[in-house]
């Protein structure tokens, strides 16, 4: 069993777009609940599978406020199919980049498509908190961060610590 750590900004696995997931293995399943105990450990509300180093369309979230795992949800390989024309800004931060936050608009619904843990298929409409970090978790699988869907304005007040986390990642000879 290997231990899971969120890969940080600006670790190249971040941007990659990441290939379909088939039917999940038992040990790729508790690789999935490894991911929501990260998720809790770390105080985020979602976490996608390359963020973990795992190139797979795998997507994990809980907004619930206490996290009570029964409203954690995994899905394997989502598509969103919709998305609402009412927008919403709000600062969002992301797991790979701590400390960072910045204003994102994004749709205020979605209607997600996908499988479960058990390859079965789920279509379900989603809104308000739960449709952003959704819609911020798919764009992981596809290589897009957060800090790409910001204004120039915020891009220049976050800077200096996009190149802190820059250099970091050089430092220990990750780059």
């Amino acid at each position: 069993m290997t231990e899971e750590h969120v890969l940080l900004y600006p670790d190249p696995r971040l941007r990659q777009k990441v290939e379909e997931v088939g039917a999940l293995t038992n040990d790729e399943k508790g690789r999935v609940f490894r991911m929501l105990r990260l998720l809790y450990e770390q105080m985020g509300i979602g976490l996608a599978a390359p963020q973990i180093g795992w190139m797979k369309r795998l997507i994990v979230i809980n907004v619930h406020p206490t996290h009570d795992p029964r409203h954690s949800m995994a899905v394997v390989n989502p598509r969103i199919s919709e998305e609402s024309q009412k927008k919403w800004t709000m600062r969002e931060g992301c797991l790979s980049f701590p400390g960072i936050y910045g204003s994102v608009e994004r749709p205020w619904a979605v209607k997600i498509e996908g499988q479960n843990l058990e390859g079965e298929n789920m279509v379900f409409p989603v809104s308000g908190l739960a449709a952003r970090c959704i819609l911020h978790e798919v764009d992981h699988l596809d290589g897009v961060l957060f800090i790409d869907r910001m204004s120039a304005a915020t891009m220049v007040a976050i800077r200096p610590k996009l190149k802190r986390l820059e250099q970091h990642f050089k430092r220990r000879g990750q780059a």
